[in-house]
């Protein structure tokens, strides 16, 4: 199956992409997505994404426009449009 996840902020720069299609396997989660991305981008995109193995609190995953919680195990469908997201907060 094929995604497309498209990069915003410090995700943009590290890849030096907007966007990307990516296969995986049918099934796949998007933890599968995020090894892949680690594999792919290296130290740096698994310290951006990761700490202690859980993804950061401040990382956000839309899957077709919809925030998903519990966003490591949600599984993936062929045609899935992804933003990968660093959350900002502020006041």
């Amino acid at each position: 199956m094929e995604v497309t996840i498209k990069y915003f902020s410090v995700f943009r720069a590290l890849t030096n992409r907007v966007e990307e299609n990516i296969n995986l396997a049918a099934g796949a989660t998007i933890n599968d997505l995020l090894e892949y991305l680690v594999k792919e981008y290296g130290r740096k995109m698994e310290e951006m994404l990761f700490i202690r193995k859980k993804l950061k609190g401040y990382i956000r995953i839309t899957i077709n426009g919809k925030i998903v919680r519990n966003v490591q195990e949600y599984e993936l469908h062929d045609q899935d449009n992804l933003y990968l997201i660093v959350a900002l907060a502020g006041g």
